[in-house]
């Protein structure tokens, strides 16, 4: 029971949904205007996030479900090793099966993810997410060139690595339409599946 607690709640939500979230949120915050599109598409989503975050934090002793943790302290450290060696898109649902060898065909018998329906909501939600994205950052209309020269995107990323900041590892550049999707796209599916 303590176990499926520990990495249902702690890693497998407040992790993957609410800490890596809010870590890339508040780098963008910081260093992209309102006006920016990249602020216009994450900043709905980045409502509340690190004030919920912070909350949890400070209130923990009457709102941890019971677990081993008995601090703050405790589960700060666990999400620290648990994210030792993880890059930024190793939660993305895809990579996430791809690591751990769950192949559609494993889990399907009369339709497609039948013996595993939450990888099916996952996939679809993604999916949605980045045709979401696609679509409003083909509307930005810019270039390759304009998104790697865009100083507020490139000193978010800088924040968002940065060791005692963001701390968070393997984003890459982000200096091609591409990249800046599916940048995008990662945070715009974090929020819509910790909404679900």
């Amino acid at each position: 029971k303590t176990s499926a607690t520990v990495y249902g709640i702690w890693l497998g939500h407040v992790y993957h949904w609410h800490i890596v979230t809010a870590a890339a949120l508040k780098a963008m915050l910081a260093n992209v205007d309102a006006e920016h599109p990249v602020g216009q598409i994450l900043q709905p989503q980045s409502d509340f996030l690190m004030q919920f975050d912070e909350i949890l934090l400070l209130i923990w002793r009457f709102i941890a479900p019971p677990t081993s943790f008995d601090s703050k302290e405790s589960f700060l450290q666990l999400i620290d090793a648990f994210a030792e060696n993880r890059n930024f898109f190793d939660d993305d649902p895809q990579q996430t099966l791809n690591r751990m060898g769950i192949t559609q065909a494993d889990f399907s018998f009369a339709a497609a993810w039948d013996r595993f329906p939450i990888v099916a909501t996952y996939l679809e939600c993604f999916n949605e997410a980045q045709s979401y994205v696609g679509k409003v950052v083909d509307s930005f209309g810019m270039t390759d060139a304009q998104v790697g020269d865009d100083t507020q995107i490139q000193n978010w990323l800088v924040e968002a690595e940065r060791e005692h900041a963001g701390n968070l590892r393997g984003i890459g550049s982000i200096n091609s339409v591409a990249s800046l999707k599916a940048l995008l796209t990662s945070l715009v599916y974090r929020t819509t599946m910790h909404g679900c």
